[in-house]
């Protein structure tokens, strides 16, 4: 038996025929107060979509700046950008920095839970 594909998972994402209709089906829960989120590169376009970066700061890639201050971000040309439970970054070269405040702050999450 063959499996179905998820939306936008799968070789119609391959192939460039996936539209980011899909992506937008499971937003509504992903809400930026229920847990830390971290996005590179055109990542943050995600967020404008759940309505997620009216005054918040985040890194991108240079071509979704416009977006992001459309929808009441400020954006920044740093390589890791870490504003409340949001971690941003503009590219692949900045993965690095970017794992870094990942782990930093599942580090500290989980030292928190401990207590």
């Amino acid at each position: 038996m063959r499996r179905r594909a998820r939306p936008g998972v799968g070789r119609g994402a391959r192939s460039g025929r996936a539209t980011a209709a899909p992506a937008r089906v499971g937003i509504p829960w992903w809400h930026p107060a229920c847990f830390h989120q971290a996005a590179v590169c055109h990542g943050p376009q995600l967020l404008v979509e759940a309505d997620a970066v009216r005054g918040k700061t985040l890194a991108s890639w240079p071509s979704v700046r416009k977006d992001l201050e459309n929808a009441g971000a400020h954006w920044v040309d740093r390589q890791v950008v870490e504003d409340g439970n949001l971690i941003t970054s503009r590219k692949p070269d900045d993965l690095e920095a970017f794992s870094e405040a990942i782990l930093r702050r599942l580090e500290t999450s989980r030292a928190q839970a401990a207590l």
